[in-house]
């Protein structure tokens, strides 16, 4: 291979790398899949972050100091695209008990999802802009 043409490669292979990543639904996943994370090990301060500064405090007291609860799982149970890009619905089904109880039960949180404006292009991050239901 001549130095010209290896230099060639060699630039597509940099120049693709620079490609912006951020299709709307790839950057809601990685958001989605942080929240429910932080959701599942009841880190209930990071998953906080990603609802609305006015909405913040009911997930906060939703789940305040509650050392009887364990969380057997989190995840979404449906996602749709908005109307708008920039937009999302998913329902959020969390399964737990409450001890002494062993007995499972659901909560379910039908989440709508805003994504933020963002001073870069590539990065805008998503919030949930509705309050939580009430937990038992």
């Amino acid at each position: 291979m001549t130095p010209l043409r290896l230099a060639i490669l060699l630039t597509l292979v940099l120049l693709t790398g620079c490609l912006p990543t951020g299709a709307y639904t790839s950057d809601f996943k990685k958001n989605g899949d942080l929240f429910v994370a932080a959701m599942r090990w009841k880190d209930v301060q990071t998953a906080a972050l990603f609802v609305a500064p006015e909405q913040r405090n009911a997930l906060l007291e939703a789940f305040a100091a509650n050392d009887d609860l364990n969380i057997v799982d989190v995840q979404f149970e449906q996602f749709a695209p908005g109307d708008e890009k920039g937009r999302a619905e998913t329902v959020l089904v969390m399964e737990y008990y409450l001890l002494p109880s062993a007995t499972v039960k659901k909560w379910r949180w039908q989440q709508q999802w805003q994504q933020l404006d963002s001073e870069t292009k590539q990065q805008k991050p998503w919030q949930i802009v509705n309050a939580p239901p009430p937990f038992p």
